[in-house]
């Protein structure tokens, strides 16, 4: 499969990585544009964790309203430092980006996410 780079344009099959800025604090990263790519999978890794860390994923169609793309719209809750993979099929999106919504203890938490997309 191509690699999507930039703007490059896309044929079926073609795939997109790209990292975000780490989260260090509560709040979002930068919005990637993914152009119409449906099946998303974000790698998220945590450090310092101590009670949890509460992050949404979110995805827009036009870079300024924003959505939870959790089928159930539920957040995601992360317990202990380490990677974890989340994948959202069929679900065409022009841009993704991650919120980091609470984190709970006594620690700073980080939060680095990668994300892939295919067609």
């Amino acid at each position: 499969m191509p690699k999507i780079t930039g703007s490059a344009a896309q044929i079926p099959g073609d795939y997109f990585v790209k990292s975000f800025d780490q989260i260090a604090a509560v709040g979002v990263t930068d919005a990637i544009q993914v152009n119409g790519l449906a099946n998303h999978t974000f790698q998220v890794t945590t450090a310092d964790v101590d009670t949890n860390v509460i992050i949404r994923l979110e995805g827009s169609l036009d870079n300024s309203n924003w959505g939870n793309i959790a089928a159930d719209g539920a957040d995601e809750t992360i317990t202990t430092d380490g990677t974890t993979l989340f994948s959202r099929s069929n679900l065409p999106l022009e841009y993704v980006r991650v919120r980091f919504v609470s984190e709970s203890g006594t620690t700073t938490p980080t939060v680095d996410v990668a994300y892939a997309g295919t067609r």
